[in-house]
């Protein structure tokens, strides 16, 4: 592998510490036309039916995933790879966790 070609990313995924909002809005503003807030994260922070969890590449998040209980359904709000590792196949790794 030459230096020009990109590294294979070295995922470890947990869930997200308000240490990380940051690197997720950072991800969240260059994603979305219309990103969640600061406080949006935070909600889904403190609720207990949801969860956010991030995907680290040699620890910097580069991704992450909300989803909540409504219910019987477990639902997903938002799968989310920083587009400096996109089509890496992060996304569907954070899904098939």
């Amino acid at each position: 592998m030459t230096e020009k070609e990109p590294k294979e990313p070295h995922l470890q995924f947990r869930t997200m510490a308000p240490s990380d909002l940051a690197a997720v809005l950072s991800i969240e503003h260059h994603s979305f036309e219309s990103p969640w807030s600061k406080q949006d994260f935070v909600e889904h922070l403190e609720c207990p039916s949801s969860a956010v969890v991030v995907a680290e590449d040699r620890g910097k998040v580069v991704g992450y995933m909300a989803f909540g209980l409504d219910g019987p359904w477990l639902r997903l709000h938002a799968c989310v790879v920083a587009a400096t590792h996109r089509r890496q196949g992060i996304g569907a790794k954070m899904l098939a966790r």
